[in-house]
């Protein structure tokens, strides 16, 4: 049995404290893979946060598992190296969901980017992602009872605002 709890979330609430378990919805997920894609585009060359060769190649691969699914063309031919390694990266992801790939590039983009912890760029790109939520957002609490146990597992989640 579940029992859920709803208030509007005001623009001082921080975000719920973190639980054991994380839930983001769909919307919030796909609002923070767009966010980390924003920031990893627009990383300069000459900046101090490099992701690796691998690193890139791994966001190449999640992001089009993200927007379109599966590898959907042949593999490049014998001495087109940079093509063969995007396409092996992305036929790495073959049969993830879209959500899943989204879910996976942001896991990606915070074990990168937690790397440069001493890097105040680094902590403010960090922060952007873990802190986006949309307009008109709800606190949704729930407490769960665990089947003939008296323990409860409690989370906190935040979701997309409904007509009420």
């Amino acid at each position: 049995m579940e029992i859920c709890s709803q208030r509007r979330a005001q623009p001082t609430d921080e975000m719920p404290p973190k639980a054991s378990h994380t839930h983001l919805t769909p919307a919030t997920m796909s609002a923070q893979f767009k966010k980390a894609v924003d920031i990893i585009q627009e990383l300069p060359k000459d900046g101090n946060i490099k992701p690796s060769q691998n690193d890139q190649l791994k966001f190449y691969g999640l992001y089009k598992q993200a927007k379109i699914g599966d590898v959907n063309t042949s593999r490049p031919g014998t001495f087109d190296f940079a093509g063969k390694a995007k396409w092996d990266a992305w036929s790495a992801n073959k049969g993830m969901s879209q959500e899943d790939a989204q879910t996976k590039y942001v896991e990606t983009f915070k074990e990168v980017f937690g790397r440069y912890e001493d890097d105040e760029e680094a902590k403010k790109a960090l922060a952007s992602v873990r802190e986006v939520r949309s307009k008109g957002m709800l606190f949704l609490t729930c407490s769960a009872q665990l089947d003939s146990s008296r323990h409860r597992q409690q989370y906190s989640e935040v979701v997309p605002e409904r007509s009420m």
